[in-house]
């Protein structure tokens, strides 16, 4: 969901990421390590990609499991 809010040039507009906005505001919302990288590796403007990283602080890192 974060990346399709990231592509969107209006996520406002998209009842998914609405959701997702209002579950993160909830704290429902974890992040696993893979996931925070497949994001941020997709990033070419090095200042859109700190400002991405910084945001994604907001969520605790979660391993995956084996």
């Amino acid at each position: 969901m974060p990346s399709l809010a990231l592509r969107l040039l209006n996520p406002n507009t998209c009842t998914a990421v609405q959701i997702f906005c209002e579950a993160a505001a909830q704290g429902d919302v974890i992040r696993l390590v893979p996931i925070r990288q497949e994001l941020l590796s997709g990033i070419r403007d090095n200042g859109i990609w700190q400002m991405l990283k910084d945001e994604l602080r907001a969520f605790a890192d979660h391993p995956l499991e084996n």
